[in-house]
């Protein structure tokens, strides 16, 4: 008869909240936190030193992976923090032209990754067919791979 070599209680998995598993390491969250965010607005040769700053400070956000995080879960893509996404931002701007109202959308969905809802923020997305709300929410969640779930919209509904 096999005997298990390691024993977890459920409790114990992923029980470090801080910490998302990526497929090249583990992003401490406490760090991504307390990085300062741009600002509005820079001049071209102000950006770019703020960049090559930035892209240094986020390697430092990536972890070795550690077993003893008991981690169950993964994203859907490695970190890198020299990564830009141009045809996400234009896609984003696309379907929310209002700029204060797509940062507020995109800081909703970083939120996600922190696994918890302090802010007590539900998003519904709705329009007509047709506008992006489909194509937007399937880029999140596989970027976010194993921290997502779906659901069905009658979940929702009263009985």
């Amino acid at each position: 008869m096999l005997k298990p070599k390691r024993i977890a209680k459920v409790d114990q998995l992923d029980a470090v909240p801080h910490r998302v598993t990526a497929p090249n390491g583990v992003l401490d969250l406490n760090q991504v936190a307390r990085a300062p965010m741009p600002p509005e607005h820079e001049e071209p040769e102000e950006k770019a030193a703020r960049v090559a700053r930035d892209v240094e400070e986020r390697a430092a956000w990536l972890l070795p992976h550690d077993r003893a995080d008991k981690g169950t879960r993964k994203l859907g893509a490695k970190f890198d923090p020299a990564a830009t996404c141009p045809g996400f931002d234009a896609f984003l701007t696309l379907i929310m032209p209002n700029e204060p109202m797509r940062a507020f959308l995109l800081r909703c969905f970083s939120l996600a990754l922190f696994g918890r809802n302090n802010a007590q923020i539900a998003l519904l997305l709705r329009g007509e067919g047709g506008n992006g709300k489909s194509t937007l929410v399937n880029a999140i969640a596989h970027v976010l791979g194993d921290y997502t779930v779906s659901c069905r919209i009658e979940l929702f509904l009263a009985a």
